[in-house]
């Protein structure tokens, strides 16, 4: 007969006691009551009262603890629904889900997440888990089964047969929903989840960051899009990116050219190169609403945020000048649209901006070379061109209202509306212009110009 050591007995108790979540735990918390009651001398009317109100506070309480019942709350849940094959499995079940809420709490994140386990019999599947999910409110599951495997003296365990399920917010089957499952994959693939008993705190630390790096990065991609959840998508990947970065070598940051032009990159630059991107379309996306909203100080901000990220400066710089000259900052948004040059020096944003820009100086000759610029490099033949064009119509209208007297605003409304919407209406602006402007000496250059182009 095989003795069981203190060691093992102990892990034997722990594997058994997650169990109680499952409906074969119940059975056997039942099983025991009734077995104990047995013994007990009270009278049989008292002890069946007794025994009544037991089983229905054990039942109710069980509900709680497997997660059968679950309480709102306003924090993310997370549940870990983790199956040891055997005992010494759930040692490490335990020890990760600890260091996971260490980690939480080192990146100043914890108190947005609640971590709860619930039973491993719930669901067998990935559509079980799902049903579940949205019938709990439940932001993601990691469930599966943790194995272990004995080598000589010690053990390893192997955390990678585990499943997540998600809800993803976006319509099915649609581009948007397809990206998030992508950059989900993405985070989740080529990931070491083995625990070698002998290196088991270095190997919890490795196993305990996956897990973090996967529940921000899955939480923030569902809500990248969510305008309710974007200061948290946001808060989320800001957590995340130093995480990722951390990882990344100076050898792996070399994107490699293969000899069929495609590139290799490595998975960890690949990874935050994503977030990277995803946060930067965040960035862009508060920005234009606070600048709607005239909260200009605050996008700015944000544009400020998206140019830090590198990831296409010329978005951000465009924010950056837009904001910059509603904040009464000229000079700002003719730096920041300079700069565009720099990535790119024959842009229709440089072009629009700086003609409008050089009216708002009295500059008009270098206004109207600018002007010129746009018309002779961009076609109305483009459908992105005529609805730019129509976005700087919509922003001169606004600068109009507030600057009444800037005639040459009008010049750059109807060369606009000429070339990109309608060649009459763009006629009737431009002779508006010339009635208003034509005794005006400052303005000679560019009525010389109007009639050269309706003429």
């Amino acid at each position: 007969m095989t003795k069981l050591s203190l060691t093992e007995l102990w892990q034997f108790i722990r594997y058994l006691w997650p169990k109680r979540k499952t409906k074969y735990g119940l059975f056997l918390i039942l099983t025991s009551i009734l077995l104990i009651s047995s013994f007990t001398t009270i009278d049989l009317i008292t002890q069946k009262i007794f025994l009544g109100v037991l089983v229905v506070v054990v039942c109710v309480l069980w509900l709680f603890v497997s997660g059968r019942i679950i309480l709102p709350s306003k924090k993310i849940t997370i549940a870990f629904a983790l199956k040891a094959i055997k005992p010494a499995s759930q040692t490490i079940i335990e020890e990760s889900i600890i260091k996971l809420k260490e980690k939480l709490n080192q990146i100043r994140a914890s108190e947005r997440f609640r971590i709860i386990e619930i039973g491993s019999d719930l669901f067998s599947t990935n559509e079980q888990a799902e049903k579940y999910i949205k019938k709990k409110k439940i932001r993601l599951i990691i469930h599966g089964n943790i194995w272990n495997e004995k080598r000589e003296t010690h053990y390893i365990f192997d955390l990678k047969n585990f499943f997540y399920s998600f809800i993803v917010n976006a319509e099915k089957n649609s581009q948007e929903f397809f990206l998030k499952l992508a950059d989900i994959q993405l985070a989740i693939s080529n990931r070491d989840w083995q625990i070698d008993e002998v290196n088991s705190l270095r190997d919890l630390e490795k196993v305990s960051t996956n897990f973090v790096e996967i529940i921000l990065s899955i939480v923030a991609i569902c809500f990248s899009t969510s305008e309710k959840q974007e200061h948290l998508s946001i808060a989320l990947i800001e957590h995340i990116l130093p995480l990722l970065e951390s990882h990344i070598t100076p050898e792996e940051r070399k994107i490699q050219i293969l000899e069929n032009k495609t590139a290799k990159i490595s998975i960890n630059l690949l990874r935050s190169g994503r977030l990277k991107t995803i946060l930067h379309g965040r960035y862009l996306d508060v920005g234009y609403r606070l600048s709607l909203s005239g909260k200009y100080q605050e996008s700015f901000l944000h544009y400020k945020r998206a140019l830090e990220l590198g990831v296409s400066p010329i978005d951000s710089l465009t924010g950056l000048a837009i904001t910059s000259f509603y904040l009464n900052n000229t000079g700002g948004a003719i730096e920041y649209t300079e700069q565009i040059k720099k990535y790119n020096e024959h842009h229709r944003v440089y072009y629009v901006n700086m003609g409008f820009l050089m009216i708002i100086k009295g500059e008009y000759d270098k206004a109207i070379s600018f002007y010129d610029n746009f018309r002779k490099r961009f076609r109305s033949s483009q459908k992105e061109n005529v609805s730019f064009a129509k976005e700087i119509i919509k922003f001169i209208n606004e600068q109009l209202i507030k600057r009444a007297n800037e005639y040459g605003l009008l010049f750059a409304k109807g060369i606009i509306t000429y070339n990109f919407i309608s060649k009459s209406d763009g006629r009737i602006i431009l002779q508006e212009f010339i009635n208003r402007a034509e005794n005006i000496d400052k303005y000679k250059n560019m009525i010389a110009k109007t009639k050269k182009i309706i003429d």
